[in-house]
């Protein structure tokens, strides 16, 4: 009986992993992107100026 409730404990816990470990992915996903993002502008601007220039 008692390795039933250990298992259920067991996959309770495996699941919150999952979620935290989803939820941490598309954050660091999110962030990187928004990263890339940026660099791009930044990018972008510099070739503007050096066309204007």
């Amino acid at each position: 009986m008692a390795v039933v409730i250990y298992a259920i404990l067991f996959f309770i816990l495996l699941e919150e992993l999952v979620v935290l470990g989803v939820k941490r992915y598309i954050n660091g996903a999110f962030r990187i992107e928004t990263y890339f993002l940026s660099l791009y502008r930044k990018y972008r601007m510099k070739a503007n100026l050096k066309k204007a220039g």
